[in-house]
């Protein structure tokens, strides 16, 4: 039995609740459960993740199970907890540069917030010889050196004889070792040796963690691969995540990204995954989120993260009112609180209790509460929507209006707010918050208006997604099995490794570089190389080159193919335009060129390539494009194409971006500087004969 023909468990594991889902080859939902996340169990999160797979699994033969991916809490937690271990850096140096490192690695912690911090012992050695290796206790070290051209040489000869030195020490112990090139290539000594720290602080819980759950697994007779999900949305084995934690920090949002992308098949809006206490945003286009540098504390490190937002605002979210009386939604949620929902109180409860406030000590925000003798319930966002009659009888947040007639009946006499009056008033609040969001997508994008939609997920997206649709005025729409939608992300995320190296041109020589890294890394994680897609960008004005690796799923073949007129159909939505023209048609994707009337008489055309299921992977207005009919001509049509649609300005030669189209795969060649790096990265591509589309962007568009 292939891999494309046995289930898939997904766990996802948030701050209130673990969650998990089966899904089938066909990417339906056969089963899904809930249970409490187990922070303060004797084998934390593990515990929950094994109540999880108990439920999900019950009655499912183990062989039928192809993997079991999740995503985690647990690095997040470390940093914001405070749950990180003291940190010994070793840092080689070339003679001269001595004195320059004291002055940049003065500080003996790394702050990251009023209630964590990491302890730093920074020591210093030249270049001449390796020194002894360490006392071989349990604590994390960190191989760096300031050269980073010279491919890690030194970390590896230092790193090979400490490890044997330290074997021959204590054969038993596992010294925790890492050199700082296995986590950032890129130049800056300092935030290369932050970034690096700040990994090894986490390793002690992160591989404690994993050790439980290896265990859990093994004693319910589980031996599949455990796959954890990673912050840029897809997956590797748990070994090797776990000993690069931060690559981890975001895994929870980037799991409901992921089934935004590949369950519910959004391609181009805005995807808004509510919880209890925050709202995780991604912005979406072309069927693909961005990447951007990661922050901890203040702390710029050398690795990245999907290009998600993360406001306060959720399910859970108190009503009450500022310091200066004026109406408030959060940022407090009712679980953090500890305070209940009136949607869930009992009858009893509601009709006995009285008005009260909670105060925040720092904040001095008072939040309206329902006191029932030693029981405190708070006004959320999810009350004021069960009192307007918003949230839908099956979803499981779901409570009769009537219920909650006396609570907000007490608010208005006592504060002279009605319900609609406060619907106004919560509304003001989350334009204020998601407008600046939504301004941030058009600007970045260039998306037009009437392109943009809203899909939301999570367990509290009826709560939340009908006041921001209602304010920013946009579509909206909600994606299936929306409470456990992270948990689907999970399961359906397939094996990525992401390479970032120092460049100063992006050219070939770098690419080649960049793509046996990958390589490496691919074969380790146990993917075939061949079966992964590769994407490549380069950023000129920070010299960056960065390669995104990523497994073909090969559930994806047995997913329904659309025919001809349904994709012109969709085309047409994607666009919201009258017409749809075909221009190209390949094993894999067809092209459309539509056309959009507009006011006046006028009308824009747009490029639209979309997959076989319909899925859009380009989408631009006011393009060009060209056929190429064989393999040979490719490369001379590019460079034609690259020097003959060029533009001179005041800041010098803006080139145009380059997109081509194959049988089986998109290249996006907009960031590459010439055709050599052209030619490197459709080695692959060209092998095969067949015509190609090259759609053209000009710099002006």
């Amino acid at each position: 039995m292939d891999g494309s023909e046995r289930l898939r468990a997904g766990i996802d594991v948030g701050g209130t609740f673990t969650r998990g889902v089966l899904l089938t080859p066909g990417n339906e939902v056969e089963r899904a459960v809930r249970v409490a996340t187990t922070h303060r169990h004797e084998f934390s999160v593990a515990a929950g993740v094994l109540a999880c797979l108990e439920e999900l699994l019950d009655g499912v033969d183990p062989q039928n199970l192809l993997a079991i991916n999740h995503s985690t809490t647990q690095a997040t937690n470390a940093l914001l907890e405070g749950d990180l271990s003291p940190v010994e850096v070793h840092l080689f140096h070339r003679r001269g540069e001595r004195f320059m490192l004291k002055r940049q690695f003065g500080f003996k912690h790394l702050e990251l917030s009023a209630h964590s911090r990491v302890p730093l012992t920074v020591k210093l050695h030249e270049e001449n010889g390796i020194p002894p290796a360490p006392s071989s206790d349990t604590l994390p070290r960190l191989i760096a050196e300031t050269l980073v051209e010279s491919e890690g040489e030194t970390e590896s000869e230092v790193h090979r004889a400490w490890a044997a030195e330290l074997e021959q020490r204590s054969p038993e112990a596992v010294p925790l070792l890492l050199k700082a090139t296995d986590i950032s290539r890129l130049l800056g000594v300092k935030a290369r040796v932050k970034t690096g720290a700040l990994n090894c602080a986490m390793l002690p819980t992160m591989l404690a963690t994993l050790e439980h759950t290896r265990s859990a697994l093994k004693r319910r007779g589980l031996t599949q691969p455990l796959m954890v999900l990673k912050s840029d949305g897809g997956v590797l084995p748990a070994g090797i995540v776990f000993e690069r934690p931060l690559s981890c920090m975001l895994s929870g949002p980037a799991a409901g990204a992921a089934a935004a992308l590949h369950f519910a098949g959004v391609t181009l809006g805005i995807f808004l995954e509510v919880g209890g206490t925050s709202t995780d945003i991604s912005f979406i286009h072309d069927g693909r989120i961005r990447f951007r540098p990661a922050k901890v504390g203040g702390h710029r490190l050398q690795t990245e993260t999907l290009d998600l937002r993360t406001v306060a605002l959720g399910g859970g979210s108190l009503l009450g009112l500022t310091p200066n009386g004026s109406f408030a939604v959060g940022p407090r949620s009712a679980h953090l609180a500890g305070l209940g929902y009136l949607s869930f109180a009992p009858e009893e409860h509601l009709g006995s209790g009285q008005l009260g406030f909670h105060t925040e000590e720092r904040s001095k925000a008072r939040y309206f509460t329902w006191d029932a003798g030693d029981i405190r319930y708070g006004f959320t966002l999810t009350d004021l929507a069960n009192a307007l009659g918003i949230i839908p009888e099956e979803d499981p947040a779901y409570a009769p209006l009537t219920k909650l007639g006396t609570a907000f009946g007490e608010v208005e006499r006592a504060h002279g707010m009605s319900v609609d009056e406060l619907r106004e008033l919560a509304g003001r609040w989350i334009e204020r918050l998601l407008k600046p969001v939504l301004a941030e997508y058009s600007r970045s994008y260039k998306v037009e208006r009437g392109l943009i939609r809203l899909i939301g997920g999570g367990g509290g997206v009826h709560s939340a997604l009908p006041f921001i649709s209602e304010r920013l005025n946009l579509p909206t729409e909600t994606v299936a099995h929306y409470p456990y939608i992270s948990a689907v992300g999970a399961a359906l995320a397939a094996s990525t490794v992401q390479v970032s190296l120092t460049s100063e041109t992006g050219g070939a020589e770098d690419v080649r570089k960049a793509r046996e890294l990958a390589v490496k890394d691919l074969l380790r994680a146990g993917v075939e190389p061949a079966k992964a897609h590769y994407e490549y960008s380069y950023d000129a004005t920070a010299g960056i080159l960065r390669l995104t690796a990523t497994a073909r799923r090969p559930y994806e073949e047995r997913a329904a193919q659309l025919d001809e007129t349904s994709l012109a159909e969709r085309a047409r939505e994607l666009t919201g335009a009258s017409t749809a023209r075909e221009i190209f048609s390949s094993a894999g994707f067809v092209a459309f060129e539509t056309e959009k009337l507009r006011r006046w008489g006028r009308s824009r055309k747009y490029v639209v390539v979309v997959d076989r299921r319909g899925k859009a992977r380009l989408i631009r207005a006011n393009a060009g494009w060209e056929m190429v009919d064989e393999a040979a001509a490719l490369l001379p049509a590019l460079a034609t194409l690259h020097r003959e649609r060029r533009e001179f300005r005041d800041a010098g030669e803006v080139p145009p971006q380059l997109v081509v189209v194959g049988a089986t795969q998109v290249h996006d060649l907009s960031t590459l500087p010439d055709s050599d790096s052209f030619a490197e990265v459709l080695a692959d591509e060209l092998g095969f004969e067949g015509r190609r589309l090259v759609v053209v962007i000009s710099p002006a568009a």
